[in-house]
Formats: structure tokens, sequence, C-alpha cells
């Protein structure tokens, strides 16, 4: 199971409010992507992705400081 495939079939498992969007210029990984929704995880597998990336694992603005010169957004 590829890394995109994995996280995806988490997000498929998590609250009904998230949806996942996956990008990707590949067909294959469209395809890739779209058989994660057949991907069955085992409570344990969940349970273990949970404690590596769980609540508050991603936090912080989404750009570096550097990265928002030049933009013209209220919220970068």
């Amino acid at each position: 199971m590829a890394n995109a495939q994995l996280a995806l079939s988490w997000l498929l498992v998590g609250p009904s409010h998230v949806i996942p969007i996956p990008g990707t210029r590949r067909v294959s990984r469209l395809d890739e992507h779209m058989a994660a929704a057949d991907v069955k995880l085992a409570p344990a597998q969940i349970e273990r992705v949970e404690a590596v990336l769980g609540q508050g694992a991603a936090q912080g603005c989404r750009y570096a400081e550097a990265g928002v010169i030049g933009m013209e957004t209220p919220n970068a």
C-alpha cells in the first residue's frame, strides 16, 4: 500500500465532516487514490496511524514567513 493510499484510507474512516481531496498529475496515481476507498484498515492499524499522526501533529502556519512575501491575502 502506498503512503498516499494509507493516508486516504485513514481519512475515510475518520469523522464524516472530513473529506479528502487528493491531487495528482498521473492517471495511475488517481487509480491508486480511488482504490483507497476499498482498503479496510484494521483497528490496530488505525491506532498506529493515530499514535504517530494524532490530533495536534500537524499545526502551525500554512506557509513559512518568507513564503508569503508578496502575497496579497489577509490570512496567508
